[in-house]
């Protein structure tokens, strides 16, 4: 894989965006950052190329239905619902978003 820190070298991302990111990207980060990982991916993403973004979510079910089976639904709708707030209803970065 290569180093994807060394990906944003055009001064639009700050070091610290970029080492939070890449501390995403390898599954490194403290667990609070992955519920807004999406917003902050479209707010780089918009300082990058200087637009805003469109989310497309595909299979969000899924996760759900094995949540169900596994006995931790309600965890699981509880991750959800945070995740989508921050990417969908709380985002200046989004244009829209399908699912």
């Amino acid at each position: 894989m290569t180093d994807t820190r060394s990906s944003f070298k055009s001064g639009k991302i700050s070091d610290s965006e970029r080492d939070l990111f890449h501390s995403i990207l390898t599954q490194r980060a403290e667990d609070a950052f992955y519920l807004d990982s999406i917003k902050f991916l479209s707010d780089i993403m918009v300082k990058y190329y200087n637009k805003n973004v469109i989310i497309l979510i595909d299979e969000y079910d899924v996760p759900l239905e094995n949540a169900f089976h596994q006995g931790f639904y309600t965890d699981m709708v509880n991750l959800i619902r945070s995740v989508f707030e921050s990417a969908l209803k709380t985002n200046p970065s989004l244009d829209r978003a399908f699912f």
